[in-house]
């Protein structure tokens, strides 16, 4: 008989209750990383190090697998960070990231979009690169963090959401059924680093609505407004805002936007989200932060339109 199976029960059964009561001794530590709305970003030096992950991730894309130096830090003078902070926890959240895409390259745009709807979407991603996904290409999920330059928006403090970032010409679709009472929430954002930059004339970002034909796969305005206007390949515009935080200091910021998707309530839709650039290429580092289809009575819209507002009416001038 093997040595295994001559193992007094009462030692399985010990062992058992130990790892039971373990659990319910650390629950007040884990619980919380189950909730649906837990962030890192709201955590005590959570986004620090989710900015470093980051980082590190850039230098490895360059090349560099064991950096001490993080040029990126403290508005692009660097720092030393990785000299006397242990980088392995940020190694293996990185490992951990690639095992993820490998399972499900689009992963990571299912995520971005996680109330647009439901199990068996079907995505789309185009840009110059073929869409491919990750660092360096046009289109990745990432986390971005913006603290608004001026008071009283800065006293507010970071405000971090995943970003899907689309470098123009970029755009991600999605097939979904638009549920009743829908709307398109997100939040539209360059990141901070093309704020003060030398060069560029800033993004137009775009949301088109086209409903689906039973044989195809799958078969606003700044500040919260939304437009109607028709869009080639019989799609709709549904958002339509150019961003240009280098010039406008009061775009430095998540510029948050709701659109009306009540007029194709119960039908299956092509929601495509859309970045272009202007005259100049340089910088054109943008995003929607947080993508998701809602549902929401009509005066919740309301005043989520009204409190884009009045950010706005609250954030930097020229």
């Amino acid at each position: 008989m093997p040595r295994w199976s001559q193992r007094p029960l009462c030692k399985d059964v010990a062992w058992r209750r130990g790892l039971g009561a373990l659990l319910v001794l650390t629950l007040p530590a884990w619980a919380p990383l189950l909730h649906p709305h837990f962030s890192l970003w709201k955590v005590f030096d959570g986004g620090l190090h989710l900015r470093r992950t980051l980082f590190l991730r850039e230098l490895i894309a360059d090349g560099n697998w064991y950096p001490r130096w993080l040029p990126q830090q403290f508005g692009g003078y660097g720092y030393p960070t990785l000299n006397f902070y242990a980088p392995g926890l940020y190694y293996l959240t990185l490992a951990l990231a690639a095992l993820l895409s490998l399972v499900r390259p689009q992963g990571a745009i299912y995520v971005a979009m996680q109330g647009a709807s439901a199990l068996g979407a079907w995505a789309a991603v185009a840009a110059p690169d073929g869409g491919r996904l990750g660092l360096g290409g046009f289109v990745d999920v990432r986390p971005l963090g913006l603290t608004a330059p001026d008071r009283p928006l800065r006293d507010a403090g970071v405000d971090g959401r995943r970003w899907l970032y689309l470098h123009p010409p970029a755009q991600v679709s999605l097939a979904l059924e638009v549920p009743a009472e829908g709307y398109l929430q997100a939040g539209l954002a360059l990141d901070p680093r093309a704020w003060e930059a030398t060069l560029g004339d800033g993004v137009r970002f775009l949301a088109t609505v086209r409903p689906l034909a039973p044989q195809e796969p799958g078969g606003a305005t700044a500040e919260g407004g939304a437009t109607g206007g028709a869009a080639e390949g019989g799609a709709t515009t549904v958002v339509e805002v150019g961003l240009n935080p280098r010039a406008r200091g009061e775009q430095r910021r998540w510029v948050d936007v709701v659109a009306d998707l009540r007029p194709w309530a119960g039908r299956r839709v092509w929601l495509t989200l859309r970045t272009e650039g202007r005259a100049d290429p340089a910088y054109d580092w943008a995003g929607w932060g947080e993508p998701a289809v809602v549902r929401l009575d009509p005066l919740t819209a309301a005043r989520l339109r009204e409190s884009a507002r009045q950010t706005a009416s609250l954030a930097l001038r020229p």
